[in-house]
């Protein structure tokens, strides 16, 4: 059931207008004993499963209604009101900490910190005067007034919850009771499973806006109480037959009018009617997806009131399997700045006998191309690729693989997975006691344990063969970059401030023999996920998350190839494995590009020659689920490039850069005509291969420019 119209407070009486201020959250305090002690607590609070760590695994909150009563009392008269609705409204406060789980919310008849009610006290009080809460100890004998899920959104973000509805019993009643006779209101929040971690704003939260509220409607005694419309529950239903199509009853037998009747039940989707008429569970046909669907209910008043349910659809059946194929390595050795690559998803199937109805390939969010296999030009660099395939029930699965195209001329290379460096030195050393943390190489394949917001676990291969190691597979996993087809080895940065290394600073160098080469490029696979903090000019101390990369030739001069930004305020939507999206504010970027949960190439020349090329990154971390990724630094010799008469639209047409434009240039463009992504006939810049990008080729046809 979801409420369609949270936060607007009316005192919604017969001619009276609604009250300036029908409710107070000036006074919500968190109790010392809570999760958070002071300062912190009376800012931002959290509610913590026992998996999440040593915190007590409940808060309360308090709220003084000395004026709330006393507005209500001026508006309708002393004692002349009752309590139609409360809802309460919380905010989300430092999202990246924040797990999704479930929270209860008690409410306290005695305003202390035990959720308890002479009529149903709690065997075992949320209170201690130790402060230490056993973690896995059970509420019992005590109904919430709200148990719900608690998913993580944003910073900033209101989560609004029904606390009473006229027409409740038992505690919920007990609750607007107590409000029309206590001046003081206290609830109690305690964790509902041992995996959530529910962070909110507190009492002395920065902005009043994010404050816990607790908003009260009244009407006048006596006056009629609207209906409460109540969808039912949301719905999952497979579709058994496969034909497309489920015959669903829809169910608003929960709906209520405490001085009346309801007299219609009005189901739509959209601007479409489904059902109208006094029957309270229709049924309806739907097809597959999701459907949300808005009950209006009219009760023997002519009052109404609305409610939504969403209504999911499966295809019947079991899902396909997806296989990409194996990670591949192939070079560039016409040093044209592409390759063609062929991508082999073979071996995906159906597993009930059904037929793949769709096959296609994907580079961040672009279509490659369609079919189980397919040849398709990659530039030189890192490419994440997912395989979407679709059997004919509508199930859809996934997996990814991964390509790197070598450049040319490669003459030192450090990838962790057997080309090495001369050498190779990073600090600290990365053995940290919490093993959240890290500063090191990892691999899945290799590595007993590496921090989980390194790794993407949302996406499991193969359900027969669990890959998702050594973390194992979580769907709703909620950071991380490495997927888990990823087997190889690469550096990673997890929580870099830490007991063990409290300035959060971190290096690493490694060395080349460039002895006799010019023209140096050097190039890096860079990946990141979190909502990262900017350094404050004003605060030398702040830790902050950065990295620049350096080079130096025998000791020489610093020359800067990569310097990352936080692209502060900004909203970022990384993409996980399973298809999933998760945003965050306060991406990183470097030189201007945002990096994210896959890898990609950067490049940067290096100027000079000598005997010893070293290159050098330097760290700065403040902790959290903000993690940094490096693989397969490779150093290379460049060509030197064509004369100046190669330059602007010539040289752009010379696709294969010998410093002329001829057969080979037009077969290149032919071969890639009608490209849309990563092309290499795209001599204009625009991001495809098309008529023109042909008409500039055959401009410019003979030419040289040596």
């Amino acid at each position: 059931m979801r409420k369609m119209l949270l936060g607007t407070l009316l005192a919604a009486v017969l001619g009276t207008p609604a009250l300036a201020q029908p409710f107070a959250f000036e006074t919500g305090t968190i109790q010392l004993a809570g999760p958070r002690q002071p300062p912190n607590g009376d800012i931002f609070f959290n509610i913590e499963g026992f998996q999440n760590g040593a915190f007590a695994s409940y808060g309360t909150a308090r709220w003084d209604l000395t004026a709330t009563r006393a507005a209500f009392d001026t508006a309708f008269g002393a004692g002349n009101w009752t309590v139609s609705s409360v809802t309460l409204t919380m905010t989300q406060s430092l999202a990246f900490f924040s797990t999704d789980g479930l929270v209860s919310v008690y409410w306290s008849a005695d305003d202390t910190t035990n959720a308890k009610d002479p009529n149903s006290p709690l065997a075992y009080p949320l209170f201690d005067p130790n402060g230490i809460l056993p973690p896995d100890l059970p509420v019992v004998q005590a109904d919430p007034l709200v148990t719900y899920t608690f998913t993580q959104v944003a910073t900033g973000h209101k989560d609004s919850y029904n606390l009473f509805t006229a027409g409740d019993t038992g505690e919920r009643f007990s609750l607007a009771n107590d409000i029309l006779n206590d001046n003081t209101v206290t609830l109690v929040y305690n964790e509902g499973d041992g995996f959530v971690a529910a962070t909110y704003g507190g009492s002395a939260f920065g902005d009043p806006n994010g404050r816990p509220e607790l908003e009260i409607v009244a009407i006048m005694a006596g006056a009629n109480n609207p209906p409460v419309a109540n969808a039912g529950v949301d719905q999952t239903i497979e579709d058994t037959d496969q034909d497309q199509v489920v015959a669903v009853t829809l169910d608003g037998s929960g709906s209520t009018d405490v001085d009346g009747v309801i007299v219609n039940y009005k189901w739509t989707e959209g601007l479409t009617v489904l059902a109208n008429g006094p029957n309270a569970t229709p049924t309806v046909n739907l097809g597959l997806g999701q459907h949300t669907i808005t009950l209006e209910v009219t009760d023997d008043d002519f009052d109404t009131d609305t409610d939504e349910v969403l209504i999911t659809i499966n295809p019947g059946g079991t899902a396909p399997i997806a296989d990409a194929g194996a990670a591949q390595e192939v070079s560039d050795a016409d040093d044209n700045g592409s390759e063609v690559v062929t991508l082999d998803g073979s071996a995906s199937h159906d597993t009930d006998g059904g037929t793949l109805v769709r096959v296609e390939w994907f580079e961040r969010g672009t279509l490659l191309g369609s079919g189980l296999v397919l040849a398709t030009p990659l530039s030189v660099g890192m490419h994440t690729i997912e395989l979407e395939i679709e059997d004919n029930a509508g199930h859809v699965s996934r997996d990814w693989t991964f390509v790197k195209v070598l450049p040319a001329n490669i003459i030192g290379r450090h990838n962790f997975d057997g080309a090495s460096a001369l050498s190779f030195v990073q600090d600290p050393n990365g053995v940290f006691t919490s093993p959240a943390d890290g500063f090191g190489v990892f691999s899945r394949a290799t590595s007993p344990s590496v921090p989980f917001a390194l790794l993407d676990d949302t996406l499991e291969h193969d359900p027969n063969a669990l890959e998702c190691t050594p973390s194992g597979f979580f769907e709703l996993d909620t950071a991380g970059v490495i997927k888990c087809a990823q087997q190889d080895s690469w550096f990673g940065v997890a929580d870099l401030a830490n007991p063990n290394n409290l300035d959060g600073l971190g290096s690493v160098e490694m060395t080349f023999d460039i002895t006799g080469a010019s023209n140096l490029e050097v190039s890096v696979d860079l990946g990141a996920y979190g909502n990262f903090e900017a350094q404050d000019p004003n605060d030398p101390n702040f830790i902050y998350d950065g990295q620049v990369w350096t080079a130096s030739i025998d000791g020489g001069p610093a020359q800067t190839l990569f310097t990352s930004s936080i692209d502060t305020g900004t909203q970022y939507f990384y993409t996980f494995a399973s298809g999933r999206q998760r945003f965050e504010f306060d991406p990183m970027q470097i030189n201007g590009t945002t990096i994210d949960n896959e890898l990609q190439t950067f490049t940067a020349p290096v100027s000079g020659t000598g005997s010893t090329l070293t290159i050098r990154v330097d760290y700065i971390q403040d902790g959290g689920n903000e993690v940094m990724i490096f693989d397969d630094v490779i150093v290379r010799s460049a060509a030197a490039g064509c004369g100046p008469g190669c330059g602007d639209a010539q040289g752009d047409a010379d696709l294969d850069d010998d410093c002329d434009v001829d057969l080979t240039d037009l077969a290149l463009l032919l071969s890639d005509f009608n490209c849309t992504s990563g092309c290499v006939g795209d001599t204009d810049g625009d991001g495809d291969t098309d008529l023109t990008d042909l008409a500039r080729v055959l401009s410019f046809f003979d030419a040289t420019c040596p």
